[in-house]
């Protein structure tokens, strides 16, 4: 099984409709459901090319993603020997926008990793970052690599904003902390690489 076919198959069982803007795109389907349901659909695309691609152990419970006896909220623990905390966003852009949105990250959460799923029109970016290189955002300072700031949320003491343009996602790709998988041009092995790199 090919990551385009997990890719194919985790699209068909999550919607079948269409939206305009992503007319032809393999993302399409994907379009018409809530925020929370599209972020579901990343963690599980997520867990299950970490668990049956990369050939990471690792246990994904879905909607029950609190475990306070681990202490703390997370969606993934990546490699049962080293129990990596994985916490996974999952935004959509086009070529109409400018940037993908990730909302609510918590500096105080107990998460090794933080990934973020951003799906472009033929496109995901995966990109996996860990509490150190979250350091510079949580002070409310521009990423000297990623060349972003991160925002706070008004009336808020620990929920941040943190945005991808399109500039931010070059610079993590040459960082090394992003793979582009185009579905068009298919690289399993670099994908497989790259979540080793980061969680092997």
């Amino acid at each position: 099984m090919t990551i385009r076919t997990v890719l194919d198959e985790t699209i068909k069982e999550a919607v079948d409709n269409s939206n305009d803007s992503w007319k032809g795109s393999v993302f399409e389907p994907l379009t018409k459901l809530s925020n929370d349901e599209r972020g579901k659909w990343g963690e599980k695309f997520l867990f299950r090319i970490i668990n049956e691609k990369a050939k990471i152990n690792s246990t994904w419970d879905g909607d029950c993603n609190t475990r306070p006896e681990d202490g703390g909220t997370y969606d993934i623990l990546v490699n049962l020997i080293k129990k990596l905390k994985n916490e996974v966003k999952t935004a959509f852009s086009c070529a109409s926008s400018a940037n993908w949105q990730h909302e609510n990250i918590y500096a105080k959460s107990v998460w090794d990793k933080l990934t973020f799923v951003d799906v472009d029109y033929d496109k995901i970016y995966i990109t996996v970052l860990t509490p150190k290189n979250m350091e510079y955002l949580f002070k409310n300072e521009q990423d000297p690599i990623l060349g972003k700031k991160a925002t706070l949320r008004e009336a808020q003491e620990d929920k941040w904003k943190f945005d991808f343009s399109r500039v931010t996602v070059k610079n993590a790709i040459d960082a090394g902390y992003t793979f582009c998988y185009n579905v068009n041009s298919p690289n399993d092995q670099g994908v497989v690489d790259h979540l080793v790199k980061h969680f092997g």
